[in-house]
């Protein structure tokens, strides 16, 4: 689904709006049987046996004035089955054991949590859904991600004040990543 968000503030305040989508979702599939976590920015999945596996996805994009608005598109893969080629990185909630669920119940049951949600986060911001954020961070050993000084990998360490995510490297320094994407790395 896509939604429109006409949120108050400055638009850089919102950089962080798929981090509390993330967590509503997440909250969601986990109150329909699904132990959801979460892998920053924007990826919602679970933790099996073998490695992670990708549930959901949250993407947003900022329109410019003179409407500001922020569109955000959520997809969760309620039951398709997993092309063989992906198996190795994706999921589905029937697959995991969600049983059999129609894609409109699982979209009444996340209206109103995201609505809930969104309405502390405006009002409060991230550190207002950051302990929930925390709550539902996939346990994954290290992270690797590719930026302007190149490619940094190191154990993630959770939410920074703004929504930046805090990597550890192997020398024990800890640094901010605030945007890109993360893949999982060989331990």
């Amino acid at each position: 689904m896509s939604v429109v968000l006409r949120p108050p503030g400055p638009p850089l305040a919102h950089a962080a709006v798929p981090l509390a989508v993330g967590v509503a979702v997440a909250e969601t599939l986990a109150g329909l049987g699904v132990d959801a976590r979460l892998k920053w920015p924007n990826d919602v999945g679970v933790l099996a046996a073998t490695g992670w596996r990708k549930l959901a996805g949250v993407l947003a994009e900022s329109s410019p004035s003179p409407a500001p608005a922020i569109v955000v598109g959520i997809g969760v893969n309620v039951a398709a089955p997993i092309d063989p080629a992906l198996a190795e990185i994706a999921t589905s909630m029937a697959a995991v054991g969600a049983g059999e669920r129609l894609p409109a119940a699982v979209l009444a049951s996340l209206l109103p949590v995201l609505e809930a949600t969104l309405d502390v986060f405006f009002t409060a911001g991230v550190a207002a859904i950051a302990p929930r954020w925390q709550a539902r961070m996939a346990a994954l050993p290290r992270l690797r991600t590719t930026g302007p000084a190149g490619i940094l990998e190191g154990a993630p360490l959770g939410l920074d004040h703004d929504g930046a995510l805090r990597l550890r490297d192997d020398d024990g320094r800890v640094h901010r990543v605030i945007a890109g994407e993360l893949a999982v790395a060989a331990g």
